[in-house]
């Protein structure tokens, strides 16, 4: 995919917009899904592992910290990380 690097782990869909993330957690966005621009989501410590949209349009962000052994689920809003639900 055009503007994206490394192996692409997820790829989610929400309305116009396509958001792509790659094995060093790095996540890009189109609007046509032709090129991609990278957004900066990054969380230093945790790595974005995945991107799910539900049927009501919510995008869920799935991080994952190997130094404490956490996961952390983001809500995407606005291409900023919102919400964040730490899982045990």
């Amino acid at each position: 995919m055009t503007g994206t690097t490394g192996e692409i782990n997820s790829l989610t869909f929400n309305g116009e917009q396509t958001y792509a993330v790659n094995n060093k957690g790095i996540v890009y966005k189109s609007d046509n899904g032709q090129s991609f621009e990278e957004i900066n989501l990054l969380n230093y410590d945790y790595k974005i592992k995945s991107l799910i949209t539900t049927p009501n349009g919510t995008i869920y962000v799935g991080t994952y910290n190997e130094k404490n052994n956490e996961l952390k689920v983001y809500i995407l809003k606005n291409d900023q990380l919102a919400e964040k639900y730490t899982l045990s």
